[in-house]
């Protein structure tokens, strides 16, 4: 056999016997029986945690065994110098064609999913809508009780003096309800009107301008001026009167007055003092010693220290005891004015200041010291009194002789009691069978004079006490 022809017989067989395999790639692997097909890892996405790796795919199915090749034309078998290739030729011819390739396994379960990836952050939360201006709140307008919520209407509260608040103005605003008084729940009062969540009037009054308080709905005092020209409703007590606008009342004394207005004038004023259930009107001196004495009486040997006093009369002209007397307490000075004739206007012999009072003294009225006494007005020394007359007399000239002894004098040493009697109020004389006087003397703060005489009981011109006293206090 030619040699040449042989080894390519051989190599045909060759290459068909391993061809196959490596087109297939299941080379070293037995057809029908190796082991299962798998997918790549390297296929997997990466983006996310990967998954478990799927189960191989099934191996396809044998392929068609190839139909045995034709003999080759013109060769004789096992003859001559052609037996090489006619033995190949026989054993196989050409090789058949490649089985189909079989079907490809089942594709793996996909691998767990990877986690998420972060979550954003959430956008701005927009603004809300803004709220509505509630309605007009009358000024001291009393609500009225169990009003119906209107949702989101706008309504104008009604505005009366003292009286029931109308449905108040219901704002509007985003998400936002707010609520109104219905007024046909709440009574209104005069001058007061209510409306519902749609403007309405729910009542017949008439609406009262909300633009601000006025004076007419306001409760000024009677005795208060009132201001409405500004933001706010002023109101403030007239002359004479002291307080906050919304009360005002007299002054409790003379002194009170003259300090809040010094440049009044002498005269009678309406006062209210801290003890008096009623106004009173008294007479003020405004000018003598620095001003605001208070007139408690003026009265005559006919007094009654238990007298409760007028609250009408000044008694600046007149034998009277005013309401003062009882209700005004003293607060450190007396001023007296003396006569043996009634007392009326400047008409009198001589005054007496008597300037800070035994602090025992000060505080109580005038009709507790003259009938609970004894209570001292001077000094031991009587370096407190002054004495003021009315003509060109001495003190000791023009008074009664034991009065003169107590008010004319004073001790050469000043601090020093030097056994001038001093003035007492409600003094008790144990040598007239315990008889009070109203006005009296004592001999010291610790020892009664003993004289058996004082006013009004025993006012015997020349040689006692003056017949008529018009006393006033500050």
């Amino acid at each position: 056999m030619n040699f040449s022809r042989w080894l390519g017989a051989c190599l045909a067989l060759t290459l068909a016997a391993s061809g196959c395999e490596s087109i297939l790639g299941i080379k070293d692997r037995k057809v029908g029986n190796g082991p299962m097909l798998g997918l790549d890892a390297s296929s997997v996405d990466s983006s996310g945690t990967g998954g478990s790796l799927g189960s191989g795919g099934s191996l396809g199915g044998d392929g068609t065994i190839g139909t045995d090749g034709a003999p080759r034309s013109g060769d004789s078998p096992l003859g001559g110098e052609d037996v090489g290739r006619d033995v190949v030729g026989d054993a196989g011819g050409v090789a058949g064609t490649g089985g189909v390739a079989g079907t490809g396994g089942v594709i793996g379960t996909g691998g767990v999913a990877g986690t998420g990836g972060v979550i954003g952050t959430g956008g701005v939360v927009g603004t809300g809508g803004v709220i509505g201006t509630g309605g007009v709140v009358s000024t001291g307008g009393v609500v009225g009780a169990g009003g119906v919520t209107a949702a989101g209407g706008a309504a104008t509260g009604g505005k009366a003096a003292g009286g029931a608040t109308g449905g108040g103005g219901a704002g509007t605003g985003d998400g936002a309800t707010n609520a109104a008084l219905d007024a046909s729940d709440g009574p209104a009062a005069d001058g007061g009107s209510g409306s519902d969540a749609t403007g309405r009037d729910t009542d017949d009054a008439t609406d009262i301008d909300a633009s601000g308080p006025s004076c007419d709905q306001q409760s000024c005092d009677p005795n208060a001026t009132c201001d409405d020209t500004g933001p706010s409703l002023v109101c403030t007590c007239k002359s004479h009167f002291t307080g906050n606008g919304h009360t005002c009342r007299p002054y409790p004394s003379c002194l009170d007055l003259h300090l809040a207005e010094p440049d009044l004038p002498n005269g009678p004023y309406t006062l209210h003092p801290v003890n008096a259930d009623t106004d009173v009107v008294a007479y003020c001196e405004m000018r003598e010693s620095d001003g605001g004495w208070t007139l408690v009486f003026n009265q005559g040997t006919d007094f009654d220290p238990l007298a409760l006093g007028s609250p009408t009369s000044p008694c600046y002209d007149e034998s009277c005891t005013n309401a003062s007397y009882s209700t005004l307490p003293i607060g450190t000075d007396v001023l007296m004015d003396v006569a043996d004739s009634p007392i009326a206007g400047a008409i009198y012999q001589a005054r007496i200041l008597i300037s800070g009072v035994h602090t025992a003294t000060r505080g109580k009225v005038m009709r507790l010291l003259m009938t609970t006494g004894p209570y001292f007005l001077e000094k031991e020394d009587n370096s407190n009194v002054f004495v003021t007359v009315n003509s060109a007399l001495t003190c000791n000239d023009v008074l009664p002789n034991e009065f003169a002894y107590e008010v004319c004098n004073s001790c050469d040493t000043v601090g020093l009691p030097c056994g001038t009697p001093v003035l007492t109020l409600g003094d008790v004389d144990t040598n007239c069978s315990g008889a009070r006087f109203a006005i009296g003397g004592s001999s010291s703060y610790t020892q009664p004079w003993g004289n058996c005489n004082g006013w009004p009981q025993a006012s015997n011109g020349s040689d006692g006490y003056p017949r008529h006293f018009r006393i006033w206090v500050r």
